[in-house]
């Protein structure tokens, strides 16, 4: 083998080595990704998990005050924050946008669901209010009436994100596989929404 053959030989080689060299680092990447978003999501499952355990305790109870439906929302909302905050540390720690993608469209629907959360609150304060005798009535009615509206709304915005989250698991049968085998809530991978009939108290 003459000098030229060698050198062309060992750039061949030292260029297979760089590609397999990238293939390798995408491949692990692409693994290190997957590990971090099974992490993440079964960390925020767990909360989401012990809030509802806790939202069905008050649920099920035939009285509550409205004091005690101001602290169970508000606890709601602190459980809520708290999964955001863990979904969005996803983003920093992942290149894949297909995980990337569907992480958000669960911070969307979490932030919809606190949103609720928060005009269950201003709901039970307005009757607080109208209770201690500090707003008439019909005032009373008015807030509640567009609390109301408010809520149907935010419901209503609530099953299309859930909709939309089961759309985007239809075309990536594999993310649903991973969410059913973590054993997360299901919350994360079905279009579960119930609705339920907001009782005016006043």
């Amino acid at each position: 083998m003459n000098d030229k053959t060698k050198i062309i030989l060992l750039l061949i080689i030292f260029l297979m080595i760089i590609v397999l060299g990238f293939i390798n680092i995408g491949l692990i990447s692409s693994n290190n990704s997957q590990s971090e978003f099974n992490r993440t999501v079964s960390q925020a499952s767990s909360i989401e998990n012990i809030s509802d355990m806790e939202f069905a305790k008050y649920y099920n109870k035939s009285i509550t005050t409205s004091d005690e439906s101001i602290d169970v929302f508000k606890n709601k909302t602190n459980y809520i924050n708290e999964e955001i905050l863990i979904l969005q540390s996803f983003d920093d720690k992942s290149g894949n946008d297909t995980l990337k993608d569907y992480v958000n469209l669960e911070i969307k629907r979490l932030t919809s669901e606190k949103e609720a959360f928060d005009y269950l609150v201003r709901d039970m304060e307005n009757y607080n209010r109208y209770k201690n005798k500090s707003i008439t009535k019909d005032y009373a009615l008015g807030v509640s009436n567009q609390n109301t509206m408010e809520l149907e709304r935010i419901s209503n915005n609530t099953f299309g994100i859930k909709s939309e989250c089961e759309y985007y698991l239809n075309m990536h049968p594999d993310i649903k596989e991973v969410l059913v085998n973590l054993n997360v809530d299901d919350d994360f991978y079905a279009n579960n929404i119930q609705y339920s009939n907001i009782t005016r108290i006043i």
